[in-house]
């Protein structure tokens, strides 16, 4: 069972004092694993803190106010794990052991990371370099042979970085300012499987950008600003998604406010919505129901009588020729017609006995004249007038026949009087 010393400061002197001397867990931290995996983290610590053994495998260096270690870790060659994160530091540590498989280095100052930051760490796997301020990343071609996972998301990265290792698995570049990936960045890395891109500024994807991810599992690319009118600059991507699980498609809000797309500018203008053919069936409804004529009563005649036939186109043909009026001092310049003759005509052919209602109606008629009309020698122009006209209803009695019935109802009676005495005789 491991047990935790923390020995006096005076006594953590002494004997650290020589070197190569067995040493105890250093003051203001906690230690297990026979000393060997060192917790120094949330010390407020400004130094490397003294008493650490060489042969430690885990240093854990977070939450303090560490600025500049540069060359201090060199000595712990058994170092697997060292996390920097949440200090002061400006500048990844100098010399860093190449033991290292973990390194975490994550919400510090460092605006650049230069290429022998990282030239030697052959059995580095993790690096996190996340919530910095970085601005540029310089990577060695046939570097990092055993990186597996790369984050630099939080960043001020406006470019994809170049030369990134070959064997890694999962990127994480999201929420920086990336506008574009140079040629041939992407292309050797054939083992990438997560690919985070995701709250940047993108606007298009050149083509051939992704055609060497062939084992991508998963990619976002949601939260960019997409230029999604331009049709053949969004193309590429738009057609590698399809074949790809892709979090975050480019324009998909866009796609979805879009409801049909026209061929031609009169087919747009001319749509209609559900909305508007609920309008245009009220207002037709509406419409119909103003100028839907009176239902009367219809004309019933017997069987056995026949009413006399009357010529109603003769009748207003020529009360309408008699009755044409135009009025020369009228002020709205309208043509009257009078149709008061039309029912005289009547008059003469219905007995006063068959009518049993009758109204006059007084209405207005737009009249078009597409031609010079003369009449009486009056020339006419080509033009549209309002027509004041009276008509008069007629309502026939429906169990009274018709006067001429009646006359030959009782001539056929005269003839048969004789007829019936000269049988009887």
């Amino acid at each position: 069972m491991d047990c935790q010393i923390k020995p006096s400061p005076g006594l953590l002197f002494l004997l650290c004092s020589v070197p190569n001397i067995f040493c105890l867990c250093p003051l203001k931290c906690s230690c297990i694993m026979k000393n060997r995996n060192v917790d120094c983290s949330g010390s407020s610590l400004t130094a490397l803190p003294h008493g650490l053994q060489d042969n430690i495998t885990h240093l854990n260096l977070s939450y303090n106010q560490l600025s500049d270690i540069d060359h201090q870790l060199t000595r712990f060659t058994n170092l697997r794990f060292l996390d920097l994160s949440h200090n002061l530091l400006s500048n990844l540590p100098s010399h860093l052991p190449r033991s290292l498989w973990e390194l975490y280095a994550s919400n510090n100052s460092i605006k650049v990371l230069y290429k022998l930051d990282t030239a030697y760490q052959w059995n580095l796997k993790v690096l996190d370099l996340s919530k910095n301020s970085l601005q540029r990343t310089v990577f060695i071609n046939n570097t990092l042979i055993s990186l597996q996972l790369l984050n630099l998301s939080y960043n001020q990265l406006w470019t994809v970085p170049t030369n990134m290792p070959s064997n890694i698995l999962t990127i994480d570049i999201s929420n920086n300012s990336l506008i574009q990936i140079l040629p041939e960045t992407l292309v050797r890395m054939p083992k990438l499987q997560n690919l985070y891109l995701h709250n940047n500024r993108f606007t298009y994807i050149p083509t051939h950008a992704f055609d060497h991810l062939t084992h991508v599992k998963e990619i976002t690319l949601y939260n960019n600003p997409w230029s999604c009118q331009d049709t053949q600059g969004m193309n590429y991507i738009m057609t590698w998604v399809e074949k790809n699980n892709v979090i975050g498609s480019p324009c998909a809000n866009e796609i979805s406010k879009t409801t049909k797309q026209f061929s031609t500018e009169y087919e747009a203008q001319n749509e209609v919505t559900t909305a508007d053919i609920l309008l245009f069936t009220t207002n037709h409804s509406l419409f119909l129901e103003v100028q839907e004529p009176k239902q009367y009563k219809k004309i019933r005649y017997p069987e056995d009588l026949t009413a006399a036939p009357v010529n109603t186109s003769s009748i207003l043909h020529a009360s309408s020729e008699d009755s044409l009026m135009i009025d020369e001092n009228s002020a709205d310049g309208m043509i009257h017609l009078d149709f008061n003759y039309f029912g005289n005509e009547i008059d003469n052919q219905i007995d006063s006995k068959e009518i049993e209602e009758t109204k006059m109606y007084d209405s207005t008629v737009i009249v078009s004249f597409d031609n010079v009309i003369n009449n009486n020698n009056l020339t006419l122009p080509s033009t549209t007038v309002s027509v004041e006209i009276q008509a008069t209803t007629v309502q026939l009695n429906d169990l009274a026949p018709s006067s001429a019935a009646q006359k030959e109802k009782w001539l056929a009676v005269l003839f048969l009087i004789p007829f019936l005495v000269i049988r009887t005789v």
